[in-house]
């Protein structure tokens, strides 16, 4: 396997205030979302019902059963590990999705979404300006 790592970092959660929210709080939906994103391939989430089977099913893991609720995130990981051909094993995925359900979450969703949208062509942040051109000091 390449070298290739995830391009979002596990604590960059963050900085989408509503995916974090979303992944703390409602985890269930934030896997139905990326679980939909996995399966169909969108770089939307056009189709994708709120209240659908995988986000409760999801809810009542993580809530109800909440010492084996990493499971969905590892497995996610390992899904996604292998799609997008990333380094990395399946003990340090367990690791990761075990001690930081939330944040493995989210990364999960947000790494999907770049992943995805960088295959559609989709620009996913701004065109920076070029830099001014510079002299030499004399």
């Amino acid at each position: 396997m390449s070298e290739n790592k995830f391009r979002v970092g596990l604590f960059d959660c963050f900085a989408d205030m509503k995916q974090c929210l979303i992944g703390c709080c409602i985890p269930g939906l934030s896997y139905s979302q990326t679980d939909y994103r996995l399966s169909t391939n969108p770089s939307t989430l056009e189709g994708h019902e709120l209240m659908n089977a995988t986000s409760v099913g999801a809810c009542g893991l993580f809530y109800f059963c909440g010492c084996v609720g990493f499971v969905l995130p590892y497995l996610h990981r390992q899904k996604i590990r292998e799609r997008y051909n990333i380094a990395g094993n399946n003990l340090s995925d367990c690791c990761t999705a075990y001690w930081c359900a939330g944040c493995s979450l989210i990364q999960n969703e947000k790494e999907v979404i770049l992943r995805e949208s960088e295959a559609s062509g989709n620009v996913t942040e701004q065109p920076k300006a070029p830099e001014a051109m510079t002299y030499p000091a004399k």
